[in-house]
């Protein structure tokens, strides 16, 4: 693997730098282009705006080739997104969504020209016909309020404009991916505008099967997009946007390695010392019981020369032991015992029809898979009377709809097979009023009203005698209506200025949820002497409570739900049993719903203080403090659904922050500086936490309180009229400051001196009070380089390197272990162009995540060396170098 360490990230950045400024033909320096934000709805300069922020223009996205709000994450301070086909999660300052229900509020929400994405899987839609995206940090009460108690993302589309213009970008890269993009847009008549955009992408995948060689995930990206715009008069327009975008992607990889851990089972038995973790292994077919004989694939192990499991004898290329989960592992273990439930899983899936799953082939497949359709249309109506003031109704629907099916235990073995089904439809109305920028008072106010419409099937299918199947469906409507008002008081001759503003929102929330549990059968009796409550089961008798695919004979057994944990140690026979059926929805199993309807609700207050004050015309100094609600809801990520409310509920949890910070230009508006210091609170934090319990492993709670508080800085420098470097770093210190009734983890459990107890409802739980916060590395900074280098007359060279260094941190934030987390580390991407100066065409080559940051795995800190005897994490592009060639044509 082609690797560089991240320390000499900087060292080599700096060398080029200065052979760069030495060899540049013009000495003469630049001044920096104003930066123009709509972070208060409104136009203004970003060195107006009391916020720390971030920016990136279409021309940076798309000279760069950012697909996603991932690839931009790791060159934003203080940001992390990870791509999950559970859900993405996104944080800033260390603060974000992390639980594993699905109805968790996004404390990062995305708006899209100022309509509310709500949901983080959201981010993954391609990036289309970009304006500026702007990248707010700390909670955003007033004008981004729904939810958004770490910050916020706001992206602006490109609209009409008064002479036609348009672009075409086309890439290819390795992994036989292919990009094309378009936007076009100008004037139809006097009065009206219009712009089309679209993107089709495509890839093979950026993993190699470690079986046949062949690559995935596949993925296939469609996006396209309308807006009209009508201007009858100078103080009227309206605007209207139709978008739909479709992503179809393949399983994502795991990446897998073995730990010192025995394992519990294998196809003939349980394993013996001297064989641990040989029969975890990759089939190229499916063994159904045939024993380990047969040839197989096995997993390498940490430490030695496959440490972190990163680099492998079984790899093709540098991809690491990577594999399509449901596609070639054909092995399953848990950790009591050991069955393969692929053909019958996907026939239930195909067959039935239940108040639960929905009718048949509601759910696709079990192979691993991630669908997104998504639409959005809105119109906005803009009118300005003769004193200044604008009104602006801006009304949308959005509609959502998401299915995944993932190996959800981090392993390459069918243990646990996720699928979920998700259908969101969100309907939104928003009316603003603004007075006229100037005067020794400015203000805005707005009326807000959002209704959404989530209905989710959720369902794990599990390879282990004790626990089979369980579906969850959940039906949620939120009704969100809120008001804002901000007021600006400038006086000392427009020097200063005092900002009072609050936002006052109700909210109404009804779920229904409902769920079942179902039970393996299988064709052999286990084992005389093996434990009781095992349950034979006629299909001549039973009748319809037995669901057999496949029309198996008598003499069949089932393991009730939750009768007895012990489980005999192989079945009877030498091939050992095969799956053949499933126990009907209702049957041996417990009530776990219907469930409701039950509500939550109330409403909340925010304020927000800022207190400005301008030097001189290029600096400013700002003061902000600030508060902020995430809302609270019903936990549907847990196994079962419980019927007492206290369990299934979670209260609001409330950021507040403290901010001080300078903006301003240098050196003749040479060097643009942008400094802030925070310090950023959150109480009853919104959190996933184990519980130590086999049954029901994750639960969403609200933790005490966390604190973060830091630094954050950025310089733009125009060091001559070609050359331009770009600095920003954050410094952070994130702990748990109250935090005592977090759940223990499994080896909390069952470890003498851990430090976990046991309180008076009879939870496991542990005092993590002190302990270092996820997702907040004490350091991290990013350093970019423009340059541009005339030849000829009319053509021009350009450099283009963004590169970024982190110090570690971990992201478990539900058991807080590092067994699995990222070290210290660093990426860059690099793009070299040629075109012509007046910028109608560029052509590029370019390499992306070149240092292939990845996290990391320590045995050390691994206690029980995971007792399935292997580890996982999650991989994404970003893990992995990408490479190719790009043309742009722009028509203006």
């Amino acid at each position: 693997m082609f690797q560089i360490q991240p320390s000499r990230l900087l060292t080599v950045t700096s060398v080029m730098l200065s052979l760069l400024a030495i060899h540049s033909p013009v000495i003469n320096a630049q001044q920096l282009e104003e930066i123009v934000v709509t972070a208060q709805r409104r136009e203004q300069s970003i060195q107006e705006v009391p916020i720390s922020i971030e920016t990136f223009t279409g021309a940076q996205i798309t000279k760069q080739g950012y697909r996603d709000l991932d690839a931009l994450a790791s060159l934003l301070p203080g940001v992390v997104i990870l791509p999950q086909q559970n859900d993405t999660v996104i944080t800033i300052r260390g603060f974000g969504t992390t639980g594993n229900s699905l109805t968790l509020e996004q404390a990062t929400p995305i708006f899209l020209d100022g309509i509310h994405y709500g949901r983080a899987s959201q981010a993954k839609a391609a990036f289309l016909d970009v304006e500026r995206i702007e990248v707010l940090k700390g909670p955003q009460p007033i004008f981004f309020g729904n939810n958004a108690t770490a910050g916020a993302f706001n992206i602006q589309s490109r609209k009409p404009t008064p002479t036609w213009e348009g672009n075409v970008n086309a890439e290819v890269g390795n992994n036989a991916t292919q990009e094309i993009s378009f936007g076009v847009g100008g004037p139809i008549t006097d009065t009206w505008g219009v712009r089309l955009a679209g993107k089709y992408e495509t890839t093979a995948g950026y993993l190699k099967d470690a079986i046949d060689e062949t690559s995935f995930p596949h993925q296939t990206d469609y996006a396209g997009r309308v807006t009209l715009q009508w201007t009858p008069t100078e103080n009227f327009q309206a605007t209207s946007k139709l978008e739909k975008s479709r992503i179809r992607a393949g399983s994502e990889g795991k990446l897998i390695c073995l730990t010192g851990q025995s394992l519990v089972f294998t196809r003939k038995g349980p394993t013996k010392p001297g064989d641990e973790g040989e029969p975890f292994s990759v089939w190229r077919n499916a063994p159904l019981g045939e024993g380990t004989d047969i040839p197989h694939l096995p997993i390498p192990r940490a430490g030695g020369t496959n440490a972190n499991c990163w680099d492998s004898n079984v790899t093709r290329s540098n991809e690491g032991p990577y594999y399509d989960v449901p596609t070639n592992i054909r092995q399953t273990a848990a950790n009591s015992g050991m069955l393969d439930i692929r053909e019958v899983g996907q026939a239930y899936l195909n067959d039935t029809s239940d108040p639960i799953i929905g009718p048949p082939n509601a759910f696709s497949t079990i192979l691993g898979h991630e669908w997104i359709d998504s639409t959005t249309a809105t119109m906005d109506l803009a009118y300005q009377f003769d004193n200044g003031v604008e009104v602006d109704w801006l009304s949308g629907f959005s509609k959502f709809d998401r299915e995944t099916s993932e190996e959800n235990f981090d392993s390459p073995f069918f243990e646990n097979n996720q699928i979920r089904h998700q259908n969101f439809d969100q309907w939104s109305s928003e009316l603003r009023f603004t007075s006229e920028i100037g005067g020794t008072i400015e203000w805005m106010g707005a009326f807000f009203w959002q209704d959404t419409t989530y209905d989710i099937a959720t369902g794990n299918l599990r390879a282990t005698v004790r626990r089979g199947v369980r579906m969850n469906r959940i039906w949620e409507d939120v009704i969100w209506k809120s008001a804002f008002g901000n007021v600006t008081f400038n006086f000392l001759d427009n020097k200063a200025s005092l900002d009072l503003g609050g936002r006052i929102s109700d909210i109404d929330k009804l779920t229904f949820a409902g769920g079942y549990g179902a039970q393996w059968i299988v064709n052999e009796e286990p084992e005389l002497g093996s434990p009781g409550g095992y349950v034979q089961a006629d299909p001549a008798t039973d009748g319809s409570r037995i669901y057999l695919p496949f029309n198996a004979a008598a003499g069949l057994w089932y393991y009730p739900f939750r009768k007895n944990r012990t489980v005999p140690e192989n079945w009877k026979g030498t091939v050992g049993a095969n799956v053949v059926g499933l126990t009907a929805p209702d049957f041996g199993t417990p009530d776990q719903g219907p469930h409701g309807p039950e509500s939550f609700g109330g409403t909340e207050f925010d304020p927000q203080v800022v207190l400005r004050y301008r030097p001189t015309e290029n600096h400013s100094l700002y003061a902000r403090w600030a508060q902020s609600f995430k809302s609270g809801g019903f936990d549907t990520g847990q196994t079962s659904i419980p019927r007492d409310i206290e369990d299934f509920s979670f209260t609001s949890e409330n950021s507040e922050t403290y901010e001080v910070g300078s903006k301003g230009f240098l050196f003749d508006n040479r060097v643009r500086y942008d400094l802030a210091i925070f310090q950023l609170t959150f109480k009853d934090l919104q959190l996933q936490s184990q519980t130590g319990n086999l049954d029901d492993p994750n639960a969403n709670i609200n933790a005490g309180k966390q604190r973060v508080r830091g630094v954050e800085f950025g310089f733009d420098w125009a060091a001559t009229e070609n050359l331009t470097v770009n600095l920003a770093g954050s410094i952070m210190d994130g702990k748990m400051v109250d935090f005592f009734n977090s759940g223990c983890t499994r080896v909390e459990v069952v470890t003498p001196g851990s430090g976990c107890t046991v309180n008076a409802d009879g939870d496991n739980v542990i005092d993590r009070t002190g302990q270092q916060a996820p997702y907040t590395p004490d350091w991290n900074f990013v350093l970019g380089v423009d340059y541009v280098y005339p030849v000829f007359d009319n053509y021009q060279f350009d450099f283009n390197a963004r590169g970024y260094i982190s110090d570690k941190y971990f992201t478990d934030s539900s058991g807080f272990t590092k067994v699995v987390s990222w070290d210290t580390n660093g990426d860059a991407n690099v793009a070299i162009g040629f075109g012509d100066q007046d910028g109608s065409w560029r052509a590029s080559l370019w390499a992306r995540n070149i240092l292939e940051a990845h996290e990391k795995y320590h045995p050390e800190l691994d206690p029980a060396l995971t007792a399935k005897g292997s580890f996982g994490a999650n991989v994404s592009p970003g893990n992995f170098m990408t490479f190719g060639a790009k043309f742009e044509y722009y028509y203006r």
